[in-house]
């Protein structure tokens, strides 16, 4: 069991395939990626990472009453996303912001996630479509 805590949504225990999924490479990956992109190296006080945005979502949907699988959507819905977040859509001319969700796929299948879920009895793509 691992006690997490968030400014908003105070402490939860992670356990079982929350704790597995979080402690993953992929998730643990996203500690490195800032929730404004390269706005952090303007501001050191922006410092939100993907990793606390995402695990404070997975905490926010368990307090509103989410399935276990709504909670590991929202745990890893920003899996995908690349350095610097939303500048790469920009670099790449996508103006609907989007590349991280054209790569998810392949960034998931590519990586512990679906072994990890389905060593649980649960599939990604049911999730994913959650």
């Amino acid at each position: 069991m691992l006690t997490l805590y968030d400014e908003l949504y105070g402490n939860f225990e992670a356990e079982g395939v929350l704790l597995e999924l979080i402690q993953s490479d992929p998730v643990q990956r996203l500690k490195g990626i800032y929730q404004g992109g390269a706005s952090r190296f303007v501001n050191e006080k922006w410092n939100t990472t993907r990793y606390d945005h995402s695990v404070g979502a997975m905490m926010l949907v368990h307090r509103l009453g989410g399935s276990l699988e709504e909670q590991i959507a929202a745990l890893l819905h920003d899996v995908s996303h690349t350095a610097f977040s939303h500048v790469i859509d920009y670099v790449l001319e996508q103006k609907e912001e989007n590349y991280h969700e054209m790569i998810y796929e392949q960034i998931v299948t590519g990586s512990s996630i679906p072994s990890i879920l389905t060593s649980a009895g649960l599939n990604w793509r049911d999730i994913y479509l959650t």
